[in-house]
């Protein structure tokens, strides 16, 4: 072998555990959020009983804050995951060309980009739980102020505690939806590599 494949398979393995690595940061993010979003939920529906307006915050403004958290730093692992994979799915190209082997020697990023097409799903999944989690939180939440639970002199408090916490789910779904959108066109220009 060459010097250039001995360098290029070196860096094909630093990548492939980089890439490991973004795979295992993904799930302690999900977890973490899970967990917070638990314990915000239960502690909401506690404080109903004793302070409704605590109770309104925890729905309306902190738990947006901590969904748009855990799908931000689970979509930024996934994205680097996804742009690693898609550099060494290249690099499985120029090697595979450079061994002139007859059957390619590496090849499981390649792989994965033309068998695994339901990847967007999954991560539409994964994004549409956690959102749709939040707009019940201020679904919710607006109930409680719809039907007469806070006091007039918390009418300013929630409606800017509303608003903040509409703008932290809407602005996740507009950045979740360009991020996705720019992971499509990433996996699809990779496919296109020959």
């Amino acid at each position: 072998m060459d010097d250039w494949t001995l360098v290029a398979l070196e860096e094909y393995k630093t990548l492939r555990a980089e890439s490991l690595q973004a795979i295992q940061n993904q799930h302690p993010a999900l977890r973490l959020g899970a967990l917070a979003l638990g314990f915000l939920l239960a502690s909401a529906f506690t404080l109903l009983n004793f302070n409704v307006l605590l109770a309104y915050l925890e729905l309306t403004l902190f738990s947006p804050i901590v969904i748009a958290l855990i799908t931000t730093i689970w979509a930024s692992e996934v994205g680097r995951m996804t742009r690693v994979g898609n550099y060494i799915s290249a690099l499985e190209k120029e090697i595979n060309g450079k061994l002139k082997e007859k059957e390619e020697a590496l090849y499981w990023e390649q792989w994965l980009r033309k068998e695994r097409k339901q990847t967007r799903f999954t991560y539409i999944s994964f994004i549409g739980g956690f959102l749709l989690l939040g707009l019940l939180c201020i679904g919710f939440a607006s109930a409680l102020w719809y039907f007469g639970y806070l006091e007039r002199q918390q009418f300013l408090i929630a409606l800017i505690t509303l608003i903040v916490g509409i703008f932290f789910i809407s602005g996740t779904i507009i950045g979740l939806f360009f991020w996705l959108k720019s992971i499509s066109k990433s996996i699809a220009e990779t496919r296109k590599i020959k």
